[in-house]
């Protein structure tokens, strides 16, 4: 859903992450933290 509603705003490198963010970083994958 939220990927619908980004490429709708006009972003164009848009996915859809299977399990979602937490699953994402669960998995070690890369995130930009502040």
């Amino acid at each position: 859903m939220a990927a619908a509603e980004l490429c709708s705003a006009g972003f164009t490198a848009v996915t859809d992450i299977a399990g979602g963010y937490s699953t994402w970083r669960e998995n070690g994958l890369p995130v930009n933290g502040r």
